[in-house]
């Protein structure tokens, strides 16, 4: 089994795609732990929405 830790994240309506980008990963690999969910503004681009973002760790057995 591979581990990986991935960074899931969006500012284009974040609390349903966040939450849908967890369910849809989960049918392909193992999700061991996910982070709490950070809010950050957008760097040098303040008049988009803030992003939403959490860390992931997986295991799959299949290369990178």
């Amino acid at each position: 089994m591979r581990r990986a830790f991935i960074d899931i994240g969006s500012n284009i309506s974040p609390a349903e795609n966040v939450k849908k980008t967890v369910c849809l990963l989960a049918q392909q690999v193992r999700i061991v732990a996910i982070s709490t969910v950070s809010c950050t503004e957008t760097e040098g681009r303040p008049e988009q929405p803030p992003y939403y973002h959490c860390v992931g760790e997986i295991e799959k057995d299949a290369p990178p």
